[in-house]
């Protein structure tokens, strides 16, 4: 568990699983397993990986030269006014950090039977 005063921006990836391409952009998707801070097991980074497909589904541009996109957190328990975008990596094709982004989550609207 984090330190409520560690900055998560600075947080390191150290372990990450393949989610696919993206359609829009043609740039590797993966989500994070590990970081400096936290860890999270199998399932819960793939549906991590969906939601950042979805997510980048709606975004109108990546960074120049973006080869990958990581999705490093979903949510944060400190602060819940967060839980509306997702916290992503983009990398060059050297694997070299270029941005840090925040994109949208993009919400399920749950129909309801009459």
């Amino acid at each position: 568990m984090a330190d409520e005063r560690y900055d998560t921006s600075l947080d390191h990836i150290f372990a990450k699983v393949d989610i696919g391409t993206s359609e829009k952009f043609g740039v590797k998707l993966t989500a994070a397993m590990r970081t400096s801070w936290w860890q999270r097991p199998y399932p819960i980074a793939v549906v991590a990986g969906r939601e950042l497909a979805k997510a980048l589904a709606e975004t109108a541009s990546l960074p120049v030269d973006t080869k990958e996109v990581c999705v490093r957190e979903r949510y944060s328990k400190r602060d819940p006014a967060t839980n509306d975008h997702l916290t992503v990596i983009c990398y060059d094709s050297e694997g070299d950090m270029i941005s840090r982004m925040e994109l949208p989550v993009v919400k399920r609207v749950k129909k309801v039977k009459k």
